[in-house]
């Protein structure tokens, strides 16, 4: 601060120079002051800006804590769709296991699938029929809580559930009989049905049978998905029981061909040991003891001259009681002679052979 041209014309004084140093300190202070009121006034915008900005991520924060509600609820949802599905999955997979390791083949696989299903499936009673070739309704299983004073050919009555959803060709869901139009029912009185579902089963889009369940409930509750289990049930029962017929032709079919080539294998042993015959009596005997071996009880030869007289007789399980009786009791030549003169006894030729009904061999 600099002062200049007092007044008084005068020197400054001591007493004028502290004067000015009061003054002097004052402006300091004021300036100072001013400084200190412009730096609070900053700092009171920045933290102004900062609780705007901290209020702004709060209201985020909030959002975002929501936004984690739903995700939570929506995944607790979802959890609860996936333990459900699991849960009917692993009853329709203990359902295919029950009947893979059925050693019974044909229709006889079916029973285990009825008890798979009451065993796994939250049901008490359940039956499967089947279509015959001629159109009628069978019962092929029927497994569960079964009345003991109830027919079980009842359940395939031509106006009960199994054959009503045949004839309809779709599902059929009853919630509560009481108040259906099955009161009334004999198929539904009978096995004292309280609610139930019938589902056709289906092969290549042709109607096979169908598939009852009776729940444990009073009232059944299923939803859609559940239908749908039973659907997918219904087909696999479908699948499984073909695929059980076809594996018991296979097996049919292949016991043939091990007879088929038993037989072969017998032949092939009767011609060999035949070649080392030496005589005809002998190869006879071979072949005669072939036939035998190859599922004929008893068989006999006989060989005849031209005029049809028995020149040797050749026998495989016979006694010798029963040999000499037959030597004594060999059609007469003149019969066979009047057999071959009737044209009418071509009628019995079979190939080589004929095929006579008499009960007196040779």
């Amino acid at each position: 601060m600099t002062v200049d041209a007092p007044r008084d014309g005068l020197r400054p004084t001591q007493t004028d120079v502290e004067l000015l140093e009061i003054f002097a300190s004052q402006a300091a202070f004021a300036v100072e002051t001013a400084q200190l009121y412009a730096g609070m006034e900053e700092r009171a915008n920045e933290l102004a800006r900062s609780l705007a900005e901290r209020e702004e991520s709060y209201r985020q924060l909030d959002e975002v804590s929501q936004n984690l509600r739903r995700k939570d609820d929506e995944l607790s949802a979802v959890n609860r769709l996936l333990e459900l599905r699991a849960a009917r999955l692993l009853a329709l997979h203990r359902v295919t296991e029950a009947v893979a390791s059925a050693r019974s083949e044909g229709e006889g696989v079916l029973q285990p699938i009825a008890g798979a299903v009451v065993d796994g499936m939250g049901v008490d009673l359940c039956g499967i029929a089947l279509v015959d070739d001629d159109g009628s309704l069978r019962l092929a299983a029927l497994s569960g809580l079964v009345p003991g004073d109830v027919d079980p050919d009842l359940a395939v009555a031509p106006d009960g559930p199994l054959a009503q959803s045949i004839l309809r060709e779709r599902l059929i869901l009853v919630d509560d009989v009481a108040n259906s139009a099955w009161t009334e029912n004999p198929a539904v009185t009978g096995f004292k049905l309280t609610t139930f579902v019938t589902v056709p089963i289906r092969v290549e889009n042709e109607l096979r049978g169908a598939l009852l369940c009776r729940s444990r409930q009073e009232e059944m509750h299923y939803t859609r998905e559940d239908l749908d289990l039973f659907a997918i049930l219904a087909d696999q029962i479908g699948y499984l029981y073909t695929n059980a017929a076809l594996l018991d032709a296979l097996h049919r079919e292949a016991a043939a061909t091990r007879r088929e080539r038993d037989r072969l294998e017998a032949l092939h042993v009767v011609a060999s040991r035949t070649q080392q015959a030496r005589t005809v009596p002998e190869r006879l005997q071979i072949v005669s003891d072939g036939i035998s071996a190859a599922g004929w009880a008893r068989v006999m030869i006989t060989l005849r001259d031209e005029d049809m007289e028995s020149t040797a007789l050749i026998t495989s399980g016979y006694s010798e009681a029963a040999i000499q009786n037959l030597a004594e009791s060999t059609t007469p030549a003149a019969v066979w002679r009047a057999r071959f003169a009737n044209p009418a006894f071509e009628a019995l030729r079979i190939g080589q052979a004929y095929s006579c009904a008499t009960t007196t061999p040779g």
